[in-house]
């Protein structure tokens, strides 16, 4: 999935902040109620390559804020090199396009399991808010206007109305782009929809509480339990620009080992999303990380406290390079965690 060699760590949460300003044919509509119909319509046709493309392409992305930030700023400095160098937007959007068609596919495979036929939605109706000015003032200026809100859509063959939530539809020079779609729950509206997510926020922290509680039980058990030996957290930068943090949870399983099973994710920036991992060790001693839904796979060695590597595109082999390393986590961090892999994870 990811990242540029040169843009700054400014630039880039901007970006995570932004997921729609990064394609590499952007496609501009006239008006926000017209780009709610271009994402019904890409879910509808379970599109993901069409759905990254209603998104600008980096080099525009760059261009707009050479036009808006300071010229003595590094953030200037940084946009007129990418500008002067393609590759560098070649990587920006290699990135965030595997980043956007992620949440994307994640949607698509909720509603799969949630027994939507997707070719049968249409959509019934939208409510989008404006969005509050923020303190960044390159921000504000490359795009003032901002809605984020709700998208409803019906499936006809089974006559359920659905809610997916929207953020980040934005105008920019008088075109419309974005926006970042996530949070499918069956509802018809803006109250059933809250209602809803947080039914699921409740019900997931109830599950959690249980979960400890059984862990914690002396009582004797029938069939496989899954023994948590030890949990870590990482945190670090893809090509030294790119924030990231990798959770990794290491198992007790039939070897001769202590553990020689893992569970994982990750999640970059202030990205609301988290992104499975299927993690294997190999002979030589190198971790492979591999994501899933496969966008991309990490191979890393473990030296102390640090992780380095690569990390490689499934699509076009684009690598970027990673270094982690291990950092303390409250219990509460854990417990959100945990949280994650049990309720939003694992139980996929």
């Amino acid at each position: 999935m990811l990242f540029s060699r040169k843009i700054n760590l400014l630039f880039w949460l901007l970006l995570f902040s932004l997921p729609v300003m990064a394609r590499e044919h952007g496609k501009k509509s006239p008006t926000e109620q017209d780009m709610v119909s271009e994402i019904v319509s890409c879910l509808r046709a379970k599109d993901g390559y069409a759905y990254i493309k209603l998104f600008p392409p980096s080099d525009s992305m760059a261009s707009w804020i050479v036009q808006s930030a300071d010229q003595q700023s590094k953030l200037y400095a940084e946009m007129v090199n990418q500008l002067q160098n393609p590759e560098i937007g070649m990587h920006t959007d290699s990135m965030i396009d595997a980043l956007a068609k992620g949440s994307f596919d994640s949607v698509i495979t909720k509603g799969e399991n949630m027994g939507i036929h997707w070719s049968a939605i249409v959509q019934v109706r939208y409510e989008l808010i404006k969005m509050k000015e923020t303190r960044d003032r390159v921000y504000e200026k490359v795009a003032p206007t901002r809605f984020l809100g709700f998208i409803f859509f019906r499936d006809m063959l089974t006559r359920k109305t659905y809610g997916v939530s929207v953020n980040d539809i934005m105008q920019i020079r008088g075109d419309w782009y974005g926006g970042q779609i996530k949070g499918l729950f069956l509802a018809s509206t803006t109250d059933e929809y809250l209602a809803a997510l947080k039914k699921k926020k409740k019900k997931n922290t109830d599950s959690l509480k249980t979960a400890a509680a059984t862990e914690s039980a002396d009582a004797p058990t029938t069939g496989p339990q899954k023994i948590i030996v030890e949990r870590k957290l990482y945190s670090g930068m893809f090509d030294n620009q790119i924030p990231v943090q990798l959770y990794i949870r290491y198992l007790k399983g039939n070897c001769p080992e202590v553990t020689c099973i893992w569970e994982a994710f990750y999640k970059f920036g202030d990205q609301d999303d988290y992104i499975k991992l299927d993690v294997s060790k190999n002979p030589d001693g190198k971790w492979v990380f591999t994501e899933n839904p496969a966008q991309g796979s990490m191979e890393l060695t473990l030296d102390k406290d640090k992780y380095t590597g690569t990390w490689l595109s499934s699509d076009n082999q684009t690598g970027y390079d990673v270094k982690l390393t291990e950092i303390p986590a409250t219990p509460k961090k854990i417990e959100r965690m945990d949280e994650v892999f049990e309720k939003e994870l694992f139980s996929k």
